[in-house]
């Protein structure tokens, strides 16, 4: 039995990704449980071949997902979201990756946008985790992610605070635990992400900055890089705008070889990829200063 998990707040649009589901694992055991709070509002076919988890509210991502495993049957658990449609197999080929290695907790997989200049963009800029055309060892976002229950279990699921980069979070859970997480780019899962303009991914790119913050960071620091333990040391908003545009430029240059195997045109997207790093990086500035001040007004008011 494969449970797939999709929390959604656009009832209106998972349709599209039960149906791709359906269609695609014809002869596998599944079944699909949606959290949702709008569960009114889903039409009555989807209805029919789902399993509904009402929420009274819409939650961080990572309590939806948790609370749809926790109403799963499944020993292999696979998430998706609701603006994502998956290809024939996903689920299967996900699967059959789990099994063929012992120490593997989760696999995930390519995500990739509508054909448009804005839209590829938008891929390498905001949801650079899915881009890959190399097969490896290496933290992976949840958009389409297959999961060990057990390795799920022992990891203690998602946080259920992180408003965002909780499923980054969630890959170092899981290294801390002993398993090794697998990026598999022979499956490919179209995501209609909607960003098609250049403010809308510098809008998202900011936004997702500012949710972050350095919290993974600071929590995992032992997992990682010599950057990203730079930006811990200088995450007060008085030392770390000097990291900002180093930081953007260093790691999306580091991505060319990669990226460009993906698709020739990233050099095309590579000023507006360094764009939306700085925009990420100054949101968590702004995270970094909004704490600062909340900290400082705290201490006021004790005194």
């Amino acid at each position: 039995m494969i449970s797939v998990i999709i929390p959604t707040t656009r009832p209106g649009r998972v349709g599209q990704t039960v149906a791709s589901l359906i269609a695609g694992n014809a002869g596998v055991e599944q079944e699909i449980v949606i959290v949702t709070p709008y569960s009114d509002e889903l039409d009555p076919e989807t209805r029919a071949v789902i399993v509904v988890v009402e929420t009274d509210t819409v939650y961080p991502p990572g309590r939806m997902r948790n609370l749809g495993v926790a109403a799963a049957q499944g020993e292999t658990i696979c998430f998706v979201d609701d603006d994502c449609v998956v290809p024939d197999g996903w689920s299967a080929a996900l699967t059959a990756a789990l099994d063929d290695a012992d120490d593997v907790g989760a696999v995930g997989c390519r995500v990739v946008g509508p054909p448009g200049f804005w839209s590829r963009c938008a891929d390498f800029s905001l949801f650079a985790p899915y881009q890959f055309v190399t097969r490896g060892r290496r933290d992976l976002g949840s958009a389409a992610l297959a999961v060990r229950r057990r390795a799920f279990d022992e990891a203690g699921g998602f946080d259920e605070d992180l408003r965002a980069s909780e499923d980054w979070e969630f890959c170092f859970r899981l290294h801390a635990c002993g398993w090794a997480t697998l990026f598999e780019p022979a499956v490919t899962v179209r995501h209609h992400h909607g960003r098609d303009r250049y403010r809308s991914i510098m809008r998202s790119a900011w936004d997702f900055g500012f949710r972050s913050g350095l919290i993974v960071q600071t929590r995992h620091r032992d997992q990682m890089s010599a950057l990203a333990k730079l930006s811990i040391l200088l995450r007060h908003p008085g030392f770390y705008w000097v990291l900002i545009l180093p930081y953007a430029f260093i790691v999306s240059l580091a991505l060319i070889p990669e990226f460009m195997r993906a698709n020739p045109r990233y050099i095309l997207y590579l000023p507006f990829v360094i764009d939306a790093r700085v925009s990420y990086h100054a949101g968590v500035w702004s995270r970094l200063a909004a704490d600062e001040k909340k900290s400082r007004d705290a201490a006021g008011e004790r005194k």
